[in-house]
């Protein structure tokens, strides 16, 4: 005996709701009202979700657990977005003004070095060359400079960069002539190894490749009124430019006093 696909149909689910019933009483019940029942008009047997039929599902804390895996609760959904505060970016600190004894001249230099990307900006220390020592020191300032962690490689890049700003903004801090009889016609830079010639880097290379490093851990720009000091932490600490120069400061300024005094008492003589 053959039955049409729509009798056969409504004998499975007719089977099956009796099995139910004869297992669980309340079980079968749920599974007659559930929506994923066997639709018996259906020309195959399918299982139909509605979002109607979602949404009051979803509705007793009983009937969720009918949900299917990938049906997820709007309640669930709402506690589960991810908080959108971000932390706070990191705060950079402002470059140091100019120190209160600088000359207005040297600001737009002192502006310059602070934004180098080569240059510790609170490193950065000027030196009254004249105060320290009239008369006898052959330049106005001395400005010293200590390379950024991690950029010790970059004093060749450092070194250029100022004295191709002096080039172009050169500073005139001495009124008499007569100080710049020695002073350079340009900017030039000292301490810095000269660079290995194409032809040299070749042979090293064909002999196995020995060292052609050109590092070095101090340079300095010459501009006649102004001196740049640029150098490792390192090199800083050993040479300690500042020290010589203050004790410099402090034999003329003792000096000084020793000559006020003798001219006092030769005037009460």
């Amino acid at each position: 005996m053959s039955l049409k696909p729509a009798a056969l149909s409504t004998n499975l689910s007719s089977m099956c709701r009796t099995s139910l019933r004869s297992i669980h009483p309340h079980r079968a019940a749920a599974v007659s009202h559930s929506p994923f029942a066997v639709n018996p008009s259906s020309c195959s047997p399918r299982c139909c979700i509605s979002s109607t039929s979602v949404h009051a599902i979803a509705s007793t804390s009983t009937a969720r657990q009918q949900l299917p895996w990938f049906v997820q609760d709007e309640s669930e959904a709402s506690t589960s977005v991810p908080s959108s505060s971000s932390p706070d970016p990191p705060t950079i600190s402002p470059p140091p003004p100019p120190p209160d004894h600088l000359p207005t001249s040297l600001h737009p230099l002192h502006h310059h070095l602070v934004k180098s990307p080569f240059l510790d900006p609170k490193s950065i220390v000027y030196i009254d060359a004249q105060s320290a020592d009239p008369g006898a020191s052959w330049t106005d300032w001395i400005v010293v400079a200590t390379l950024r962690h991690g950029r010790e490689r970059g004093l060749r890049g450092a070194i250029e960069g100022v004295r191709a700003y002096l080039a172009s903004n050169p500073i005139a801090l001495s009124t008499n002539s007569s100080d710049r009889a020695f002073a350079p016609s340009r900017p030039t830079v000292t301490g810095l190894p000269t660079a290995p010639s194409p032809h040299a880097r070749s042979r090293n290379a064909g002999k196995g490749g020995g060292s052609t490093s050109t590092t070095a851990d101090w340079a300095m720009v010459d501009a006649g009124d102004l001196v740049v000091h640029v150098m490792t932490a390192e090199a800083r600490e050993v040479w300690g430019i500042e020290g010589l120069w203050e004790a410099v400061g402090r034999d003329n300024q003792r000096q000084q006093e020793r000559f006020e005094a003798e001219q006092d008492g030769v005037e009460k003589i």
